[in-house]
């Protein structure tokens, strides 16, 4: 397992793994929460898509996905100081700040 440590006040940051786009925000209770943000379609980045009230626009092809399939992914993490801690299989990078 690797561990990934994030600053706190970066919320959006977004974790590209092989398979998956997970972006990590804040919830509305302020707690940490793990969104998966790849497009059913083709595996697109959503975190890049455009947004409206209902949906996000894939930015590869332009597919819309309705925001209430958009899952939450249980992700182990930790909180030290300013720093989250988060642990997953393999990672190929963080994208710091989409918004």
């Amino acid at each position: 397992m690797k561990i990934i440590a994030f600053d706190q006040l970066l919320d959006g940051c977004v974790l590209k793994t092989p398979e998956k786009y997970i972006q990590i925000v804040r919830g509305d209770d302020g707690n940490i929460k793990f969104k998966d943000m790849t497009c059913l379609h083709r595996g697109g980045p959503l975190s890049h898509g455009i947004e409206d009230e209902d949906s996000i626009t894939c930015p590869w092809h332009s597919k819309k996905t309705k925001k209430c399939r958009i899952r939450f992914l249980d992700i182990p993490y930790v909180t030290n100081g300013k720093a989250i801690q988060v642990g997953v299989e393999s990672y190929e990078r963080v994208i710091q700040h989409i918004g």
